[in-house]
């Protein structure tokens, strides 16, 4: 049984999910900013990013505090963790019908077995190895983008299999009108 609120609206998680480099961040700020979705803020023991705050796109803690907070899910990624917090999602929830989240595939699974009693709709957003490179590394240092590409060969481009959705990002506006489709229906 899915959770309802009011009149009929179903309480929905949009999982963005796909290669680093592919879009996800990019879609889900359109999500957040012109569709009026709520983001579901994971936490992190990476460094900040030029450019990134507490709290967007990461609460950014210690290891130590990662370790004392109830976690949904958690990974290791790169030498650091990430993880979304149960207070997070249910805050968010209380308050919003659907909300989105960036989140790996584990992580997805894990949400589908805590909460069947929620929407959960899988967005996979796919682009080419060579188009994931070069959006990474306008953000990424050398060291950083050869970990990381090594770890999208084995681990992130093999991820169809849980899609409930499939978004080809190489045309961004293309993609953008896709969500919109996607969560509008």
């Amino acid at each position: 049984m899915k959770i309802m609120e009011g009149e009929g609206s179903i309480k929905t998680i949009y999982c963005l999910l796909g290669p680093s480099g592919s879009g996800k961040t990019t879609l889900g700020e359109y999500l957040k900013k012109t569709l009026k979705i709520e983001e579901l803020i994971s936490c992190t023991t990476r460094p900040k990013r030029r450019g990134e705050k507490q709290g967007d796109p990461y609460h950014f803690i210690s290891r130590d505090q990662f370790q004392n907070i109830e976690m949904i899910e958690a990974v290791e990624y790169s030498g650091n963790y990430y993880g979304l917090s149960k207070k997070e999602l249910r805050n968010k929830l209380d308050n919003n019908n659907k909300v989105y989240v960036i989140i790996d595939k584990e992580g997805i699974k894990q949400l589908k077995r805590i909460y069947p009693d929620i929407d959960i709709e899988v967005i996979y957003i796919y682009a080419t190895i060579d188009e994931c490179i070069e959006r990474m590394s306008h953000r990424d240092t050398e060291e950083v983008l050869n970990r990381v590409i090594n770890m999208m060969k084995d681990k992130e481009f093999n991820n169809f299999d849980i899609a409930d959705y499939i978004i080809r990002n190489k045309d961004l506006d293309k993609a953008k009108r896709q969500i919109e489709f996607i969560v509008k229906n």
